[in-house]
């Protein structure tokens, strides 16, 4: 106990002290700073001639733009990605490919890809379409196995 009080109290006077010394490049004065360099002899005409040429700047503009995403205002947002995309992760089913797409969550464990959730929802509540068809689920709540169907198949 009394090792711990002993560092925590080393540590509190560490930080008193760094916080205590002054920071005497950003406060110190041009005319000290140059008289004292001179005692240094070539050093003092390097910073003599450094200091004839610096320019004060009477104002600074700084000017950016905004960039936004291409957004919808509909409640059905619908989000394309091609086949580069999908080709660098190399998934194996359509279920590895979708875990890349933000919105897209699973129920299953890493080698699973059951029970599809969009944005929070219930798989209940996601909609599978191969070739536009309504793929039926085998479960009460119709939700499908994703890892069923090859990445191959995915154009």
């Amino acid at each position: 106990m009394i090792r711990t009080q002993f560092l925590v109290g080393s540590a509190v006077a560490a930080l008193a002290t760094g916080f205590a010394a002054p920071a005497f490049a950003n406060t110190a004065d041009p005319q000290a700073t140059a008289a004292a360099l001179q005692s240094g002899g070539a050093l003092a005409e390097t910073d003599e001639s450094e200091d004839d040429r610096i320019q004060t700047a009477k104002e600074i503009v700084v000017q950016g733009s905004i960039g936004f995403r291409n957004r919808s205002d509909s409640a059905e947002p619908i989000l394309v990605y091609d086949e580069e995309y999908f080709q660098r992760f190399e998934p194996l089913t359509a279920g590895d490919a979708l875990k890349r797409v933000p919105g897209v969550t699973f129920l299953s464990d890493v080698i699973e890809s059951d029970g599809a959730r969009l944005r929070g929802l219930d798989p209940g509540y996601t909609q599978i379409l191969i070739n536009g068809e309504r793929v039926p689920g085998g479960q009460s709540d119709r939700s499908f196995f994703l890892d069923r169907i090859p990445a191959e198949l995915i154009e």
